[in-house]
C-alpha cells in the first residue's frame, strides 16, 4: 500500500482470476479486485488495511496520501555528524538496516524514521 501510495499505482493482487460464488458485490462489479497495476487517481483517498492473526490480534488501519515533499532532498542543511542505532535478531537484519543507512546516508527523514524505531 506504502508503495502505491507513492508511486500513485495500485499493484495487482497476484494469482486473482475469478471471483468467489456467492460474493454478490463482487458478481455484480459493485467492487471489483484490482487485477492489474492501476492508477491511483485521487490522493486525498483512503485506503484500508485489515490484518487477522492466528492468535486473535486482529486490526484495521486507515492510510491516506502524504502530499509533503522533501526539503533539500532529504539532504541535513547541516554538517553535524549523526549517530544512528540499529538492532536485529541476526547478523543479516542488522546488516540489511545498516546497507539501507548507506543507501540513504544524505536522507534526513530516512535516519529519523530509524531513530523513532528505537
Amino acid at each position: 500500500v506504502l508503495i502505491g501510495l507513492e508511486t500513485g499505482y495500485i499493484p495487482p493482487n497476484l494469482h486473482y482470476n475469478t471471483p468467489r460464488e456467492g460474493i454478490k458485490s463482487l458478481v455484480d462489479g459493485m467492487i471489483k479486485v484490482v487485477a492489474d497495476k492501476t492508477e491511483f487517481k485521487d490522493d486525498r483517498g483512503l485506503i484500508g488495511i485489515n490484518s487477522f492473526g492466528f492468535g486473535g490480534g486482529n486490526c484495521h488501519v486507515l492510510l491516506r496520501h502524504n502530499p509533503k515533499k522533501k526539503v533539500n532532498q532529504g539532504k541535513p542543511l547541516d554538517n553535524i555528524p549523526r549517530l544512528i542505532c540499529v538492532s536485529g535478531r541476526t547478523p543479516d537484519a542488522v546488516n540489511m538496516l545498516l546497507d539501507s543507512v548507506i543507501e540513504n546516508k544524505l536522507d534526513v527523514e530516512h535516519i529519523r524514521l530509524l531513530q523513532d524505531i528505537f
